[in-house]
């Protein structure tokens, strides 16, 4: 039971901070280009025509402020998560 214990305890020295700061890096690395890459495609997308698209953009216009709200509460929660891991990163 012992053995288990130590190596349990092993794990949470200051390399282990270290790898996990490297992790916490590599994964905001990731999400921004991620993000990024969302973009750079979203720019390249074409609307079709036609009686679809019609209906498609009516429906869009009619469920834009929820859209808006649930953009502000991502843009707002990946604010305060990427200053979170930030803050974490230079600590």
């Amino acid at each position: 039971m012992n053995n288990s214990i130590r190596s349990w305890e092993s794990a949470f020295t200051l390399d282990s901070a270290i790898l996990l700061k490297v992790v916490a890096f590599l994964l905001l690395a990731l999400w921004i280009h991620g993000i990024l890459r969302r973009r750079k495609n979203l720019l390249k997308r074409r609307f079709p025509v036609g009686a679809i698209a019609e209906a498609n953009a009516r429906e869009r216009h009619q469920w834009r402020y929820f859209h808006r709200a649930l953009l502000v509460l991502k843009i707002a929660c990946s604010v305060y998560f990427m200053g979170t891991l930030i803050k974490y990163l230079f600590t």
